[in-house]
This record gives structure tokens, sequence and C-alpha cells, in this order.
């Protein structure tokens, strides 16, 4: 239907979407809602004919989906080539602001969905600690016991660049979130509701009027300081009541026998210590980024024990208190007697306000490192644990749940919040050390000319004696004077916050024992385990270094010193898999079955020598990084990793899309825990061994595949030329280099830009390339029966298929053709891959029906196929303005500011529709 008017098509504007009658109602109302406010704002507030063009282009985009042909085509391709510069950038913003809106009212559908199972009492949300309380039967509080001190679950932040949004872009969602949630829960009357509506028009204004693009680089203070945003918006407050709420849970389902909950959640950042290709993260920042942690957290707890002062207002006649508790308060009030004149006689017979007066003046000290704060937070705990028992022994637990959710939070934070992880390349601290070595004995043969086990032999030998390599005069380079100063500053944030508070050494590009020994002997003479041993992790992340890695492993449990600090670490090692890498050198399938038999072979090698592994499993945020819910996580692990232990990082716009908002936090915490507790209990499949040949076969064809088409002499030039890489390179929203070193070869090349680079131009190629040319064969010799058998009975290739089929069901090789068109000018070049790329698409497909029995992609997830068919109209005009803009930049001797910045956001606008960046 035409509108009528232009206050009617306002009221339509970029609301009128495609959406399915299974999606509810209400996400339908807070989709037109929002679209309709998107429309008033282009209508009043942007340049005259925004509003017009791109109700233009979104009719053409949507009819083009709907009835392609010629005629449309050409309308399309004649209102794009109209556009100015300043007009593309217009429409491209309109539309990417769309997103934003449809993107924040999806996140709230699933709150509101919660909050209706739980209102009509339907059955519990699958994957929720309720479904999982529901499961356990009643007398086996033991096994649960048990079950709940295996758990280890480890969360790292990093700062990777993939989150485009700003800082300011994600408050003031975060605002326009709490403003639709207030429509919805609260009563209001008809002016609260006008003032409600009125505010959430002037912050969807705000978003339009702000810049959503970063001016300069973020620095590495500035990724500190977003870390810590993230914490005190959601992380420290729902972690404290993911505990809470399943200790509730299993009180009501176990009885009050039910286990204490052991603190099973932890968090690490790697944020200011990574120093992996990163020059920008010095010394001084690791320092910085340690000292900004702890006083975040200790400034938290100060406002906590405020508010538990103002709380705690008991009265001696009324409620009693512990012996124990009345004589801390004489110790405090002789220790601290500025308090004692401070608190004033009316709170002489409230002694719960009274301690907490005494808690709140020893954190102050803390904070400023001053004498009469707390040594450790152990210390701060044993005051929380001696006000609880004080209540407990009074009968007043009712009023102490904020003191019940601090201790946790206690528990779960310290006095660290979220230790700092060190990394760094093994070619760097390699080459540091040969030239440490140089200096000591002038004539001796460098380590990396000398093979791997006369290099290991002589660091053998290093690390038994006890000379010291670092000269006291001289001037090394500076790579080597930095890499040395990274190091100090990790003896100093230990000396200084404790060992606790710089959690591992990591290395990444780990290929042979001798790289680990470098290591620990280079950390070794920088006083790195002056505070105590610290964890030394290897990074495996090639297809080769994978297959290696058990064999490297074993080598290390074999050598003396090596073996003596994993004794030191109570017979615990932690071993980092890199999917983001293999993925690249090696496409989805092999890297996923390389990482999972290296899983299987190091379990072997742990339990030859009593050591309990933990796997660090470094997952991007995409499909082609290995990104995966936590659910299909478990399934790509062997049963022998299912031992509770699972470290993970959270990467870039991950962290926005799983703990933006509270209901976000609160659902993945709890999905990751149940998975991980559901995983104890799963035993091998039946007749894995059988299906053992079956994906080594697979894996290896795959594989062929795959590197034959990126070992194609050409293929570097058509990725660099189809593909917005280069723009993304400038895009400005990470402290961090694109490329680790000056060359242009793919090895260099970051896995996070390759894939953003594939997503943006809609093929997500390393998600699924080489996955059919490894089924087909099997299907043509062996017929579809096997591989279906497969994946009903092998969790793991029933995982890897889905996460290929959602790759290709999100891919749009027409959009992908369209690029390579656009800019490739070679033919034959275009011609060449473009044949390739879409031979493999649509064998892939074929595989992925024949396996999973569908007629279609997502044929069993309607959700997901909805909300891709949703945004895929909206994400093409922005698809078609970037390769024109792109096109338009590079025939230009140096494009200026107003078309790079048009690229930009023509970047963030289609991260914001398909929701994935790198």
């Amino acid at each position: 239907m035409q509108p009528r008017t232009s206050r009617a098509r306002s009221s339509r504007s970029m609301a009128a979407s495609p959406l399915s009658e299974p999606i509810a109602a209400a996400l339908r109302d807070d989709v037109n809602r929002l679209g309709r406010m998107v429309g008033d704002v282009l209508r009043r507030h942007a340049p005259p004919g925004t509003f017009e063009r791109v109700e233009q282009i979104r009719a053409l985009t949507r009819r083009r989906r709907r009835e392609p042909g010629a005629e449309v085509e050409a309308e399309l391709d004649a209102a794009l080539d109209a556009l100015t510069v300043p007009q593309s950038v217009d429409v491209i913003r309109a539309f990417a602001l769309y997103f934003l809106m449809t993107n924040l009212a999806e996140q709230l559908h699933r709150e509101r969905r919660r909050r209706e199972r739980a209102l009509r009492g339907e059955a519990p949300q699958p994957g929720s600690l309720e479904e999982l309380a529901a499961t356990l039967e009643p007398g086996t509080q033991a096994a649960v016991a048990r079950a709940l001190e295996a758990l280890e679950i480890t969360l790292v932040v990093t700062a990777h660049p993939t989150e485009v949004q700003r800082r300011t872009t994600i408050e003031k969602i975060a605002a326009t979130a709490a403003l639709l949630r207030s429509l919805e829960e609260r009563i209001l009357t008809p002016a609260e509701r006008g003032e409600t509506e009125r505010e959430l028009r002037a912050q969807i204004l705000l978003l339009w009027e702000s810049n959503e693009l970063y001016v300069t680089p973020p620095t590495v203070h500035d990724e500190v300081r977003n870390a810590l945003a993230w914490f005190r918006g959601t992380l420290v407050d729902e972690a404290a009541l993911l505990f809470e709420r399943f200790e509730q849970h299993l009180a009501e389902r176990l009885g009050p026998e039910t286990p204490t909950l052991p603190t099973f959640l932890h968090f690490r950042s790697w944020v200011g210590g990574d120093r992996d290709g990163n020059p920008n993260v010095t010394a001084e920042v690791t320092a910085a980024a340690a000292e900004d942690a702890r006083r975040f957290i200790l400034e938290r707890y100060q406002q906590e024990v405020a508010a538990l002062n103002a709380r705690l207002s008991q009265n001696l006649a009324r409620v009693g208190a512990s012996r124990a508790l009345l004589d801390s308060l004489e110790r405090d009030e002789f220790a601290l007697g500025e308090v004692r004149y401070a608190i004033g006689p009316r709170q002489n017979a409230e002694p719960y306000r009274r301690k907490m007066a005494f808690v709140h003046r020893r954190l102050t000290l803390t904070l400023e490192r001053r004498e009469g704060g707390y040594p450790d937070a152990a210390a701060f705990a044993a005051d929380l644990e001696l006000t609880w028992e004080s209540l407990r022994q009074c009968d007043a637990l009712e009023t102490a749940a904020p003191l019940a959710r601090l201790r946790r939070t206690l528990s779960l934070f310290g006095f660290t919040l979220c230790p700092l992880e060190w990394r760094q390349h093994q070619r760097r601290v390699l080459q540091a050390l040969d030239e440490i070595l140089a200096t000591v004995e002038p004539e001796s043969t460098q380590l990396r000319a000398l093979g791997e086990e006369e290099r290991a032999a002589r660091l053998t030998r290093e690390l038994c004696g006890a000379r010291s390599l670092l000269p006291r005069h001289g001037t090394l380079s500076q790579p080597t004077e930095e890499l040395l100063a990274s190091l100090w500053a990790v003896a100093t944030v230990r000396a200084a916050h404790g060992p606790q508070a710089l959690g591992s050494l990591i290395l990444s590009g780990t290929t042979a024992p001798s790289d680990m020994l470098a290591l620990m002997l280079l950390a070794r003479e920088c006083g790195a385990f002056d505070a105590g041993v610290i964890p030394c992790v290897p990074l495996f992340e090639s297809i080769d270094d994978l297959r290696a890695a058990p064999a490297v492993c074993r080598t290390l449990l074999r050598n003396v010193p090596f073996r003596e600090a994993v004794r030191r670490c109570g017979e615990r090692w932690e071993i980092m898999l890199g999917y983001s890498d293999s993925n690249k050198s090696g496409g989805l399938l092999t890297a996923s079955w390389e990482i999972y038999q290296a899983q299987r072979g190091l379990c072997a090698v742990a339990a030859e020598h009593g050591v309990r592994l933990t796997f660090f499993h470094g997952r991007g945020g995409s499909l082609g990084r290995g990104a995966a819910a936590p659910h299909r996580a478990m399934a790509l692990q062997p049963s022998e990793a299912h031992d509770g232990r699972f470290k993970v990082t959270e990467q870039g716009e991950v962290i926005a899309s799983r703990y933006g908002l509270p209901s976000l936090a609160r659902r993945n915490l709890e999905l990751l825990t149940t998975s991980v507790y559901r995983s104890l209990d799963e035993r091998p499949p039946l007749g894995q061994a059988r299906w053992t040949p079956l994906l080594d076969q697979l894996s290896g064809r795959a594989y062929a595949a795959y590197r034959a088409l990126v070992d194609d002499p050409d293929f570097l030039r058509f990725f660099e030329q189809c593909t917005p890489i280069g723009e993304i390179a400038g895009l400005q929203i990470s402290s961090r280099p694109a490329r680790r070193g000056a060359s242009r070869a793919i090895e260099d090349l970051r896995a996070i830009p390759w894939t953003f680079a594939w997503t943006q131009a809609r093929a997500l190629l390393p998600a699924w390339y080489g996955f059919g040319s490894a089924v087909l064969p099997q299907l043509e010799r062996e017929g579809h029966e096997t591989l279906r058998q497969c994946a009903r009975a092998f969790p793991f290739f029933e995982a890897v298929t889905r996460s290929v089929e959602r790759a290709l069901a999100t891919a749009d090789l027409d959009i992908f053709s369209r690029y390579a068109r656009t800019l490739v000018a070679d033919a034959a070049l275009r011609s060449h891959f473009l044949s390739l790329v879409n031979a493999e698409h649509e064998r892939s497909v074929r595989a992925v029906l024949a396996i999973l029995e569908q007629p279609h992609l997502l044929a069993n997830d309607p959700v997901i196929a909805g909300s891709i068919a949703l945004r895929n109209p909206y994400v093409d005009p922005i698809s078609f303005l970037q390769m024109r803009l792109v096109r338009r930049a590079r025939e230009q001797a140096q494009a200026g500011p107003a078309i790079l910045d048009a690229i930009r956001l023509s970047i963030n606008g289609i991260a914001a529709g398909l929701r994935v960046t790198g």
C-alpha cells in the first residue's frame, strides 16, 4: 500500500520489515516503533532529500530480493550511481542506524521471552540454570558437589580489532535499551509514557548526530578503559548474581543439604599485556593496566560497603552481635581512631554499621597504599566473614543478601579484578635471547642457527645454571630492550599486586620445545619468577604446529627445569589452541579436526606424566575464526577434555553482543556454566574410533582444496582487490596493526582482518571453503548414509556441519560476485577465482543439505533464517555503496578524507547488519 502523506510515509519508513509470522508480535512492534522513530529523525534532522533517497533505495533492494530481474537491477544501479559521496554517507548512516535499533529490539525480545516463560510457568529455557537444576535428582548432593568442585571456567577479555562501535555509541544503545524496557515493564501514566518516548527519540537523534568513527586509533589506555566499562556495566554484577541464582535453584531442587558453590568462574585480560605484534603495549602500559583494574575494583568495593553501612542499621537492643564482631570493633577503634570519632554517638549501638565504617576506611587506605589498609583480599574477606557470621548467629541473614553478594564478588575478583596475561611471539623471544647471549659469548653460535636438540640442550643448561645473562654494560637493540622492559614490568606488577595479578606468559607461534625454554630463561632473567613460578603457556596456531603439539609437549614434560616448573604449579599446565590462525591456514573443517585431535593427543601425554591440563581456546567472534555457542564448543572437544576446566577468549564485538546488556550477560554466563557442567557426564561417542579414519580423509581433502586456492600465486592479488582489506587496515578501531610484520604474504596477515575482509565482501569464505570438496567424493562413492550416521552419532561432525551451514546461509555469493566485478579489473583473474569460489559454494551447499537431510539451509533454525532474511535487503545497499566507494577511492591517486570516512562508515554498517566483523 502506498502511503498518502509524508507523515504516513514516515510512520512506515524503515519499519516495513519482512518479519515472518513465527516472530512474536512484540518484537515486530518494537522493530516498527524504532523504525518509525528512525524515519522521523531522517525527515527532520538529515539533509534534505535523505529520507526520500533512503526510502527509494530500501524499496528497490527489497524488490530486488523478492522479484530479481534486469529492470530492478537497472533502477537500483541508477539510484546508487546518482548519489554524491555526502549523500552516500547519509544513506549508509541511515541503514546503519536502523540495524542498531533492530539488533537492540532482538536482544530485548530474548529478554522478554525469558520473562514470559517465568510469568506463564512454562518449562525452563534450555541452557538455563533452572533447567539444569530440574534435571538433578534429590539425594545426589554428593555427586553434585563433586561436579561443582571440578568446574573451572575462565573468560579472557581481549582487545582484538573487531569492535567497530565507539564507546559513546554503545552507551547510547544501553540508554535506549533502558528506555524501551521502561515502556514495557513499568505502569506509566500518559504523561510519563510521553516523557519516556520523547527521551527515546532524543537518544536515537543523538546517535544520528554523533560521529560513529574513531577520529584517531584508540590507544591501549583507551582499550583498557573500554574493557573496564564492561565490568562496570554488567560483568561484576551478573557474575555474582550467577552464583546467587544457582544456589537458589539448587536449594529448591536438592533441599537444605545443598552443597556450597565454589567460585568456579574467573576472568583474565589481555588488554595491556598482549604484545604479540603490538608495539604499543609497553612496560608502562602493562603496569598502568594492572593499576587501573585494581583501582576500579577497590572503588567498587567502597561503594558496596558504603551501601551496607546505610543498610545494616540494626540496634543492639533489638539484634545481637557476636563476641568476635564486638572484639574486632575494639581493635578497629584503637587502630583507626579517626573513624571512631567520625562515627558519632548515634551509631554506638549499631555494631554492623560501625563495622562497615571501619571496613570502608581500610579500603580507602588500601587504595592509597597507606598503612592500615588491607594487606590482601583475604584480610578484607575475613572482615566480611566476621560480619556475616555474626548476622547468622543472631538470625539476621534475611537482611544480609547484599553482604553475601559482596563476599561472592570479592571471591570472583579479589583486589586485581582480572589478572593480566602477557603474550609475545616466539620469533621476538628468540631474537632477543640471541642478542643477549651474543654479548655474553660473542663467539657462540646463534640459537636460531642450531638444530632443535642442540638448541634445547643449551637452553636447559642455562636454566639449570645460575649465571646472569643480562649485560651490565653495552646497548641492546630497541626491540630487545622493549621486550625485556615488558618482562620486568611483569615482575613489578607481581611484586606490587601479588603473584596472582599477572596470570601467565603465553608464547604465540610455538613450534618446538626450545621456544618454551627460551621464554622461561628470558622471564627468569627479568625476575618474572621472583614472586613465585608463573605458568608458561604454549600457543599452537598453525595446522603443522597443532599436529606437532603432542610431541612438543611430551618433550617438554621430560625436560627437567620445565617439568619442575609444572610441578611448582601444582602439576597443572595450560595449553592454548589457536582457532583463528589455524582456520586461516587450513580452513574450518581441517582446523577444527586438527584441534580436536591435538586435544586427544595432549590429554594422553598429560596422563602419561600425571599432569592436569587446561585447554585455553583462542576463539574469535566469527565462524571463520572458531566462533561457537557454548554447547557447540563442548561438542567440538573430545570427551577426554571434558573435565570441567574451560578457558576461552571473549574478543572484540563478541563482548558487546554477549555482555552488553545485563540480560545478555546473564543468559551467556548461564549457558556457559550449564554447558560445561553437562559435559562432565558425557562419554566418548559410541564407535568414535570408527569415525576417525573418515574425518582424517575429509580433513585431508578439505585442506587440499583450501590450500590449492590460497596458494595460487595470483590469489593474494585477487583477495586484495575484491575485498576492502586495505580499507579495513585504516579503520582505526584498534591500537594493533593489521599485520605482524612488513611482509604482504597471507601468512603474515592477521587472521582477524583476513576474516573481516571476507565478511565485508559477503563471502565468509574461510568458514566453508573446502567442505564441499571434502564431502562430495564421499557421497558419490558410498552414498549418504555413512555421513548421516556420522553426523547423528559423532557430535563433533554434526557441530562442524552446522557451523558450515550457518556460514553458507549468511554468505551471499551474488553480492560477492558484484564486489569482484566492481573491484577486480583483470577479467581473467576475476573469472578464474569467481568460478572456483562459486563452484565450491555450490558443492558445499549440496554436501550440507545431504548430510543434514534438509530441503534448504537453516530449515531447522527458522529464527536465524528469519533474521538473515530480515537483514539482507537492508545490508545490500550498504554493500553496493561500499564497492562503489572503494572503487572510486582506488581510482584516485590519493583518496580524500570524505571518501575514506564514507568507506569506514560502510564497514561499520555492514558489520552491524550482519552482526559480525572478524
